[in-house]
Order: structure tokens, then C-alpha cells, then sequence
């Protein structure tokens, strides 16, 4: 989880939870005091472990001093391996090699997914290797070098069975230029 809270001021933030329907909210924890700026948090949740119906909710507590923006939340994950828990989905490999149409010699490329999951070939060999969790993805090569076309192919990767892609990038078009002569009439 991710917090951002603009607060000058000791307001309070709660984070709390209910566990079995029940009508009593438990404080997690809270936080208060100055904050103006992102701050990564992690917190322990045993409490809530193997309880299908617990609920969490945040809480700002304010004064009436100053009124200000509050408190952001963002990127919450909830992790757990309890029976009421989905695992988390095992990662799945995507490699390949990346080569110059033609000759086959490596090329240094960026390789990426459309959801930003990108790695770099290695420049020696070409090759490159990254995971990815089951979907299908827009997986693009993208040349270091600007003498080569990018080239987006469509992958479905499921059931942890490595995907194999290899690029072979083609070089661009040589450029012509073509002269004419211009010609004035004099009238």
C-alpha cells in the first residue's frame, strides 16, 4: 500500500478491521503527525487470516484547525495464504532472441510488453528474458539502433509453459533522394 497525506496538522489516520460480521472495528494501527510525501507501507494482518468475510477500512480523524487535502491511498495489495486465499498466480517466462533479419546477427533491443513489462537484449547474443503473469500481451522489439524497424507480435502466455518469441528486425528502406531540375520561363 501506498500513502500520500498532506497534513500539517496531528489529524489521525486509522486503519482498522472487522473479522465474522462482528460490530467492532480493531485498530490495526494509525498514523499521525506530519506527512508531504509517498510513503510505502506494509502491514501485518493476522487478524484477518482464514476470515472469508473480514473487511478493512481507513479512517481520518480530523480537528477543526486547519482544513487541508487528507489523506491518499493508493495501490492497495492484499496477500495471504490462507484457505480463503487465491494464491497469487506462478510467474511465466517469455524469451527469445532478437536478430537482424538477413544476416541473423544480434541486435541490442528493448523487448516489452503493452503493460510495461520490458527487459533488454543482451547486445552479444540477443537474447532476452522476462516474466510475465497469464494473459495475452502486445510483445514488442524496439532496435537501439534507428537503422531498424520495431516489430509487435501478439503472445498468450498460460499454464507456466515458457513462451518462446524471436524478432528478426528488418533494417529501414534506404532513403532516395531524387534532383529534378527546376526550370523558369522567362515570359
Amino acid at each position: 500500500m501506498y500513502m500520500y497525506i498532506h497534513d500539517i496538522c496531528r489529524n489521525i489516520k486509522h486503519v482498522k478491521c472487522l473479522t465474522d460480521n462482528g460490530s467492532i472495528w480493531s485498530e490495526i494501527t494509525r498514523f499521525d503527525g506530519p506527512h508531504t510525501q509517498w510513503e510505502e507501507i506494509s502491514l501485518d494482518l493476522p487478524m484477518i487470516m482464514n476470515e472469508p468475510d473480514a473487511k478493512i477500512r481507513f479512517r481520518f480523524t480530523s480537528d477543526s484547525y486547519i482544513t487541508d487535502d487528507g489523506w491518499h491511498i493508493d495501490d492497495i495489495q492484499l496477500r495471504g495464504a490462507g484457505e480463503n486465499c487465491i494464491a497469487e498466480p506462478p510467474p511465466i517466462t517469455v524469451n527469445g532472441r532478437v536478430t537482424a533479419a538477413g544476416t541473423g546477427l544480434p541486435l541490442a533491443a528493448v523487448v516489452e510488453t503493452d503493460t510495461g513489462v520490458q527487459t533488454t537484449t543482451d547486445p552479444v547474443t540477443g537474447l532476452y528474458e522476462m516474466s510475465v503473469i497469464s494473459g495475452t500481451y502486445g510483445l514488442t522489439a524496439v532496435p537501439d539502433s534507428s537503422g531498424y524497424i520495431s516489430e509487435t507480435v501478439a503472445i498468450t502466455a498460460v499454464d507456466v509453459q515458457p513462451v518462446q518469441k524471436n524478432f528478426a528486425l528488418y533494417p529501414l528502406p534506404p532513403v532516395i533522394h531524387v534532383y529534378f531540375p527546376i526550370m523558369f520561363n522567362d515570359r
